[in-house]
């Protein structure tokens, strides 16, 4: 089973316990021991999704570090070489002075870093619904009264930040291009 399937299972459970919850308040259902068991349930499809989430987010933090590692190195050889074939052809700047800069190189590796920042966010983002939810699934007493809110509204500023990032990023793009 790969982790897409695992992932769309775990969307599958939280959505089937979601749509039963909304069917007691739409008053369909009235059993108050179904009503905790599609509760606990929807909260554990929550709990995976999040768990799988910041897995994946991990492991995509890890392959933006190497590409980012990749990209550095790419550069500093180019850089290494046009300053190496100057000197070779009688030029007479030392093998450090040669800034490279190639417009497609340097936006690659802006756009890795980019990437990179954002999943840092998801991970931030991931760790709060885990902490929310932490409390929920197994039922411990919360440190503070107001806990679970703050890790809510934590969750949520990072998601409008990562929004707003994603967007400012795309407008921007969008006015370079006309």
């Amino acid at each position: 089973m790969t982790r897409k399937t695992l992932g769309d299972l775990f969307s599958l459970y939280y959505g089937i316990h979601d749509e039963i919850l909304l069917l007691f308040k739409l008053k369909f259902f009235t059993s108050k021991s179904f009503q905790q068991y599609a509760a606990r349930h929807e909260s554990r499809a929550w709990y995976y999704e999040t768990l799988l989430a910041l897995y994946n987010t991990y492991e995509r933090l890890q392959q933006l570090s190497q590409q980012e590692m990749d990209m550095r190195i790419q550069i500093q050889v180019k850089q290494r070489a046009k300053s190496l074939s100057k000197q070779l052809l009688g030029g007479s700047q030392s093998l450090n002075s040669s800034h490279y800069e190639d417009p497609t190189d340097l936006n690659q590796l802006k756009d890795i870093q980019f990437k990179k920042y954002n999943a840092y966010i998801d991970i931030y983002k991931w760790l709060a619904d885990f902490a929310f939810n932490t409390y929920t699934v197994f039922n411990l007493k919360l440190p503070f009264d107001t806990f679970q809110i703050w890790m809510g509204i934590t969750a949520s500023l990072l998601s409008s930040i990562k929004l707003y990032r994603e967007t400012n990023k795309k407008l921007v793009e969008k006015q370079l291009a006309h």
